[in-house]
């Protein structure tokens, strides 16, 4: 079929619906969130909210949770906040892959939630 106004170039992308469970919660206390298990291809959204002091670092495993490491940017810069957010924070490419938030707390409660 000619290109033409009826018939034009496709250019937008679509993405198929994420088939991944959203992992929330909230902690008053240091330690690990549940574990989250995206499907490939998609972003990954991160949100952190609350009144709350202390560090949220985003941890990933690729051997079905027996290690875990800090998910880092390209630069190695390891994916941790202190403060709140609400941003897609990665992309998975690897299947079997698991994300969790490895948290600090000092003081206050830490509301989240991974999901795509």
């Amino acid at each position: 079929v000619p290109v033409s106004g009826a018939a034009p170039l496709p250019v937008m992308q679509t993405y198929p619906v994420a088939t991944s469970v959203p992992v929330s919660g909230s902690a008053t206390s240091s330690g690990v969130s549940g574990t989250f298990s995206p499907a490939m291809g998609l972003p990954i959204w991160l949100r952190i909210s609350g009144t709350w002091t202390g560090n949220v670092a985003l941890e990933r495993s690729d051997d079905d949770g027996v290690s875990w490491f800090a998910a880092t940017l390209y630069t190695g810069d390891a994916l941790a906040w202190a403060q709140n957010v609400n941003a897609p924070v990665t992309e998975e490419t690897v299947s079997g892959a698991q994300y969790r938030l490895n948290m600090s707390v000092s003081s206050g409660t830490i509301v989240y939630e991974i999901r795509q």
